[in-house]
């Protein structure tokens, strides 16, 4: 059985969750400074989460990303999901998080774990990054970077 959790750090996003899914865990918790129980959830998904820096710093939000990402994958007893803005594009906006695949991949290997994948996806904008650290298995080697496959475009281009 799959049973699912939200926790968000805005409480009206909470209470919109709350509203469409009464029926699940839904919860507000800032997870860095009020942590899960290590290895509490088998995985962590933050999807959009790391995407929008608004104005503050680059390093600002680097920090703040990393914080979160070590205290995700430390509730995590499989592994963590996430996604950033890449920095490998032919823009940036100033408002987005663009994290470029070095900066990222250094941090993931020193601090979080060295087994896991990252990819490029969405025409090169978005970085995604899977991760599992416990011990290294054939769905999760060692940390490798690649990009992701080309998508068909509906205009044959």
């Amino acid at each position: 059985m799959v049973e699912y959790r939200g926790i968000d750090l805005s409480q009206p996003m909470v209470a919109a969750a709350r509203a469409r899914w009464p029926e699940r865990d839904i919860s507000c918790r800032d997870v860095v400074n009020d942590p899960l129980p290590e290895q509490s959830v088998d995985y962590v998904i933050m999807n959009g989460v790391l995407t929008e820096k608004q104005s503050l710093s680059h390093d600002v939000m680097a920090g703040i990303a990393k914080e979160l990402i070590v205290a995700a994958f430390n509730a995590a007893r499989v592994g963590i999901a996430f996604n950033v803005m890449s920095r490998h594009v032919d823009w940036e906006r100033p408002e987005l998080f663009h994290w470029g695949f070095d900066e990222l991949s250094a941090f993931l290997s020193e601090r979080v774990s060295r087994h896991g994948n990252m990819r490029l996806e969405a025409r090169g904008q978005r970085a995604g990054a899977r991760l599992c650290g416990r011990a290294p298995s054939a769905r999760w080697p060692a940390f490798t970077s690649r990009p992701a496959r080309p998508q068909a475009r509906a205009d044959g281009g």
